[in-house]
């Protein structure tokens, strides 16, 4: 028993110091952008999202998006939310891609991403239709209505699939 409590204390200990290290990152790329500085406060978030103890941690994700579109680096905010939620390749499962996004699906903030990722889109899109099952199928992240999907693309074709290529948009 003694061995297990420990594991568990390390376990929350090593929890609790990811979550500061994420904070410290955060709280720099406050600090860059308060000073105007855009490239180090770019540069500090892919240092934070590239670091192996907390590049799945949703918060870092979630500032790093929002100072993106705030930026209007679109193409890049388009980016961070896709690798955080979705990732840079799908991994097959019963012949349909599945989520392999950096955040988890148990953080606190993955939701929230997708929540944000979809005002994104319908900003983008200028659409306030798109729904978030649609965004997601879209993206091949979950099982749906496969007419979600079809009047997603029919409706914005190009403008879909500059969102996810990033073609077309700034930065």
């Amino acid at each position: 028993p003694t061995t297990n409590i420990r594991r568990n204390n390390f376990n929350e200990d090593f929890k609790r110091m990811k979550q500061d290290i994420a904070t410290l990152y955060i709280a720099n790329a406050s600090v860059c952008r308060e000073a105007k500085n855009e490239e180090k406060t770019l540069e500090t978030f892919e240092m934070a999202t590239k670091c192996p103890l907390i590049k799945s941690i949703g918060s870092v994700w979630w500032h790093y998006a929002m100072f993106c579109r705030k930026a209007e680096y679109l193409s890049r905010a388009n980016s961070v939310f896709l690798e955080a939620l979705v990732g840079s390749k799908g991994e097959r499962e019963s012949g349909r891609i599945v989520q392999t996004g950096c955040v988890p699906l148990n953080d606190e903030h993955h939701e929230k991403l997708w929540c944000d990722f979809l005002d994104f889109s319908r900003e983008f899109c200028k659409d306030p239709r798109i729904t978030l099952e649609g965004l997601r199928f879209y993206h091949n992240v979950v099982r749906s209505d496969k007419t979600e999907h079809e009047n997603i693309e029919k409706q914005h074709p190009k403008k879909m699939l500059a969102l996810y290529d990033g073609i077309g948009t700034t930065q």
